[in-house]
């Protein structure tokens, strides 16, 4: 974690455990990709799980329960890219994206692009690579425009900066 508890912008995760679970507060948005084993989120009123090789977003301001369940003999491994406000601002002003609606929208998405799956996998190289910050904010450039070619309305969701309601 950086400053401010914001998250390193990509992460690879891996835990060895048998099983791991949790209650997690979304604080910011993110992408990930379960590498191997699986991962359960359920928003208390939704329960989905996460395959292998399968994508989710999660939405911040909610909270998840997570349970992560690694493959016989192996291990839980993900890898997600972070997206904080100052981030997502910026990408706002640059391209000229905003809000127009707000819907209530579930804390989660299992978004199902060829191109997504194909960025996500990229990423693992950065795991042993010092990537400078604009390289690390070119990547995230590049998960939003890949992410918002795959719904366009996820504008309505990533660039809606209220604060969060207690």
């Amino acid at each position: 974690m950086s400053e401010n508890n914001i998250p390193f912008p990509i992460n690879y995760s891996c835990h060895f455990s048998e099983f791991r679970e949790g209650e997690q507060f979304a604080r910011i948005h993110s992408l990930g990709l379960v590498l191997s084993g699986e991962m359960e989120l359920n928003d208390g009123i939704t329960k989905k799980i996460f395959k292998e090789g399968e994508l989710y977003s999660a939405r911040k301001n909610h909270l998840l329960k997570f349970a992560k369940y690694p493959p016989k003999n192996g291990e839980i491994r993900t890898i997600s890219i972070y997206f904080d406000d100052a981030m997502l601002h910026d990408f706002s002003r640059e391209y000229g994206y905003q809000a127009e609606k707000k819907d209530n929208i579930q804390a989660y998405i299992k978004p199902e692009q060829k191109a997504l799956h194909s960025f996500m996998y990229s990423l693992l190289p950065y795991e042993d690579l010092p990537a400078s910050e604009e390289i690390l904010r070119l990547k995230q450039k590049e998960a939003l425009l890949l992410l918002l070619n795959y719904d366009p309305g996820l504008k309505d969701i990533l660039f809606d900066f209220p604060s969060p309601i207690k």
